[in-house]
């Protein structure tokens, strides 16, 4: 049984192409799943802008609520010690609630 050397030579051709291919497409997998690691990983980090950006501007709508209410109660205490210095002395007798000298 003779084998022409040429085919021989043509088997182990394919067969190096064959493993070299094997070894490219696993080092091309490798490195597609570490730079989707790295994209996974840069998303998680714009989406916790995200999330940071919407509760800043939440405090942002919270703080403008809080001075309205804070405006609201100076003007009612505005109010309360005008009417305290306008109110007729004579009904002023006394210490604390009406008690004392």
């Amino acid at each position: 049984m003779n084998i022409d050397s040429r085919v021989i030579t043509v088997a182990l051709f394919l067969l190096v192409q064959a493993v070299g291919a094997v070894i490219f497409g696993a080092k091309l997998s490798s490195e597609v799943v570490r730079i989707g690691n790295v994209q996974a990983a840069s998303m998680e980090d714009t989406s916790g802008l995200d999330v940071l950006a919407f509760k800043v501007d939440e405090l942002r709508k919270e703080i403008a609520n809080l001075r309205e209410v804070d405006e609201a109660i100076m003007i009612q205490h505005e109010k309360i010690f005008e009417w305290m210095a306008s109110s007729d002395p004579s009904q002023q007798k006394g210490g604390y609630g009406g008690y004392g000298n």
